[in-house]
């Protein structure tokens, strides 16, 4: 029988967080004032708390695993090393790209910018002699992250599940989801490739039970040419 006082794997938890390095930078938060007075504030994000899937990789793997055998209502600083955050510098991902191959693509590089190339996402770190150099490690690669954690309560309901599901793996704030006669039905606003369907219905599946079929209503759109910061070498 499950327990509704403790956290256990593949059981639905609704969290409270904040997340820092050991410096005290805060870099992700639910809480909406602390977002603010830190400078993490964004008016494209929803500030509350989120709801996640014990052992599912919802979260980062070390938070995922501490987690389980938490109290319900208690608050708890979890500590975390590269290796189960966002996993250790690695020298051979920075690299030197000419300056123009972005002059070629009508972009002036400076320090800190965010560039995609060849499908993988950089920040400039310096510019000279006619090369940039540009870091591929994740900002906070080689750092010991602290979390502190607040877990609010267990999830049961089915529909909150699936709409737990689809805004972590679509990235989406607001979900347009029911349930009837065994049926899940998305509503989304853009087309879904079969590849990524398919692996979202087993989920729902599987994490509901009760769900035996997956339905997405999709509206089409017209394709728009979106102008990015992305350069092929």
């Amino acid at each position: 029988m499950a327990d509704d006082k403790k956290v256990e794997k593949d059981r639905f938890v609704e969290l409270d967080y904040t997340g820092k390095t050991e410096e005290g930078f805060i870099f992700d938060t639910t809480d909406e004032k602390l977002a603010k007075e830190n400078g993490l504030y964004s008016e494209k994000k929803k500030y509350e708390p989120i709801v996640i899937c014990v052992g599912k990789n919802h979260v980062l793997e070390g938070l995922d695993e501490a987690l389980i055998g938490k109290e319900v209502g208690k608050e708890y600083s979890i500590e975390l090393t590269p290796e189960k955050a966002f996993g250790k510098r690695t020298p051979s991902l920075i690299k030197l790209v000419s300056l123009a191959q972005f002059k070629k693509h009508n972009l002036n590089p400076t320090p800190g910018m965010q560039v995609e190339i060849d499908g993988k996402t950089g920040f400039i770190k310096s510019i000279s002699g006619g090369r940039v150099l540009v870091d591929f490690n994740h900002p906070l690669a080689g750092k010991n992250i602290k979390y502190d954690v607040k877990v609010n309560r267990i999830v049961d309901d089915d529909k909150e599940k699936i709409d737990a599901i689809l805004k972590i793996r679509l990235g989406l704030p607001e979900i347009k989801s029911k349930i009837e006669d065994g049926k899940a039905i998305i509503g989304l606003d853009f087309e879904l490739p079969q590849q990524i369907k398919t692996p979202l219905e087993e989920e729902i599946k599987e994490s509901t039970g009760k769900v035996k079929e997956v339905i997405f209503k999709e509206k089409k759109k017209e394709k728009q040419d979106n102008t990015k910061k992305s350069i092929e070498q």
